[in-house]
């Protein structure tokens, strides 16, 4: 029975292979921009762009299938995901043995990839039941999801739209690997060391880009959160005779500290009281499970 291009089920090898692909490089370049700039957006909208462009060169002019393109930047995604759970984690080995004092082995690769790789698919098996309380039933706000869905139809419709997004992220490309060549450390404003402000400027479109898609509020409290920790907060350490290094490793942790503290906030608040709600839809895939293995063994 032939399909509409519509109802094609996107789950094809090419998807697959495109996907581990676009991860691999992800994994790579998305630990790189988590080390430089301490946080690392969800790489969606690279995904989906190169992902759609590569399909689109395949087909060789055959209409794209919209489908498969969202299985590709899926899988692909994952690479940047799991990016972040390794450089957010592995490198306090680091901190620990060169600040504290202690000598902890640094993990076997072999068996880091195997973790990682494992993190990664029970995050894909349980966003499939988790989908249903937040999406579809709390219908949280996804910024980034949001705006990869939207370059989706973009692609699917063509047209000045989709090629104003190519030519701005290639724009961006372009002028982010000029900044690393000449200025990789960027500007440093000197006239406020007196008062204990120490300034650095690196221009990043990266960032830019985040902050709209996150949206006002979210984007405001972070930028606001960068000021009163490195122009509020530091010039009272520097003035309470604080060396600059413990000052700054004050500041750093505090925020550090904030983030962890909202994400058990979050999970005290908001988790704990719907979490029957959440492992009802794993109990019945898991019943469904169960009844369909032993048809299958049987037949």
């Amino acid at each position: 029975m032939n399909h509409p291009a519509s109802e094609k089920p996107g789950f094809t090898w090419r998807a697959v292979l495109i996907a581990s692909s676009i991860a691999l490089f992800l994994l790579t370049s998305s630990s790189y921009i988590a080390i430089k700039i301490g946080a690392l957006p969800w790489p969606i909208i690279f995904s989906v762009v190169i992902a759609g462009g590569l399909i689109k060169l395949l087909n060789r002019g055959r209409k794209v299938d919209i489908n498969e393109v969202n299985v590709a930047q899926a899988g692909a995604s994952i690479g940047g995901l799991v990016a972040a759970g390794v450089v957010f984690t592995v490198p306090g080995i680091l901190y620990l043995n060169q600040n504290r004092g202690l000598h902890i082995e640094w993990p076997n690769p072999w068996l880091l990839a195997i973790l990682t790789a494992t993190a990664g698919l029970l995050g894909v098996l349980l966003s499939v039941p988790l989908k249903y309380t937040f999406v579809d039933k709390e219908e949280l706000p996804y910024p980034a999801g949001t705006a990869g869905a939207e370059i989706l139809k973009a692609g699917a419709t063509g047209g000045r739209q989709l090629l104003g997004i190519v030519a701005i992220g290639a724009a961006a490309g372009v002028f982010a690997l000029f900044r690393d060549v000449y200025f990789a450390s960027g500007f440093a404003v000197t006239a406020l060391v007196s008062v204990g402000i120490f300034l650095t400027l690196i221009p990043m479109p990266l960032a830019i880009g985040s902050g709209y898609i996150l949206g006002r509020i979210a984007s405001t409290s972070w930028f606001l959160g960068a000021v009163i920790g490195w122009v509020l907060l530091m010039p009272v350490l520097i003035g309470q005779q604080l060396p600059f290094a413990a000052a700054k490793a004050v500041v750093q942790n505090l925020g550090m500290g904030m983030v962890l503290g909202s994400g058990i906030g979050f999970f005290v608040s908001y988790i704990v009281p719907r979490i029957r709600r959440l492992i009802a839809p794993m109990l019945k895939i898991r019943k469904n499970f169960l009844y369909v293995f032993p048809v299958l063994a049987a037949a």
